[in-house]
């Protein structure tokens, strides 16, 4: 098994992935734009990259969440 990248959730995927690009000195894959809602930055092997994804667990809702965190009682 081979991780290819690590997927972090973003508010503006690219302002963040250019941010990071400049950090790390890995590129940000050559089609990804600004207002995309995916965008990668390509790691040298055998690094996996980093995707930033804008609402990427959509389908996580509050209340999904809250239904499965354990109550606490004082």
């Amino acid at each position: 098994m081979m991780l290819r990248h690590v997927t972090i959730d973003a508010g503006n995927p690219y302002e963040l992935a250019q941010f990071w690009s400049a950090v790390t000195g890995w590129p940000v894959a050559g089609n990804d734009q600004s207002g995309d809602d995916e965008v990668l930055i390509e790691a040298p092997a055998p690094a996996p990259g980093l995707l930033y994804a804008e609402r990427f667990a959509t389908w996580v809702t509050s209340k999904a969440i809250a239904s499965r965190c354990p109550r606490v009682r004082p």
